[in-house]
């Protein structure tokens, strides 16, 4: 039997969430910088999601060129998750947020049933890198990265 899943070494899980804390110490600046660096992190640390970083890589550079960047950083979370960016105020002060809620689906007898298994939060000072750290963590803590565990495109918005 073989095990479809790539492992991620202690090492490789804590460069995930070294670059998970740097998106919440950003600047609005950094933005671009680091969504780059989050694709191309995600693609050294998996097989799986190289090969969909590969039919992609067009859209998310065409999104980050054109400003889309929590559309980018949306391509960036897991199948079988549920995602929140939004932005809260307080006064004069903003903060963004990112939350991940990870799923996974079982049909014991016949019956879909869908369980929550994690959930990963994040603040920033944009929703896209607040999304951006919460997918990182997600990965990251998973400890394994796999075909399921791929994220899936979600669809074009009219440009």
């Amino acid at each position: 039997m073989t095990n479809q899943h790539t492992s991620l070494s202690v090492g490789r899980s804590g460069e995930l969430l070294a670059l998970a804390d740097r998106c919440e110490k950003a600047s609005e600046d950094e933005t671009l910088t680091i969504l780059y660096d989050a694709w191309d992190t995600l693609a050294d640390h998996s097989a799986a999601f190289r090969r969909y970083a590969i039919r992609h890589v067009s859209r998310f550079t065409r999104l980050l060129e054109g400003g889309g960047y929590l559309d980018a950083a949306l391509l960036l979370v897991p199948e079988e998750c549920l995602f929140t960016a939004r932005t809260v105020w307080d006064n004069e002060r903003t903060a963004s947020l990112g939350f991940i809620s990870r799923y996974e689906s079982k049909k014991p007898h016949g019956m879909l049933l869908r369980y929550w298994v994690d959930e990963h939060q994040s603040i920033a000072v944009t929703p896209a890198l607040a999304l951006t750290a919460a997918a990182l963590r997600a990965q990251a803590t998973n400890n394994t990265i796999s075909e399921k565990a791929t994220p899936t495109p979600h669809k074009e918005r009219s440009e």
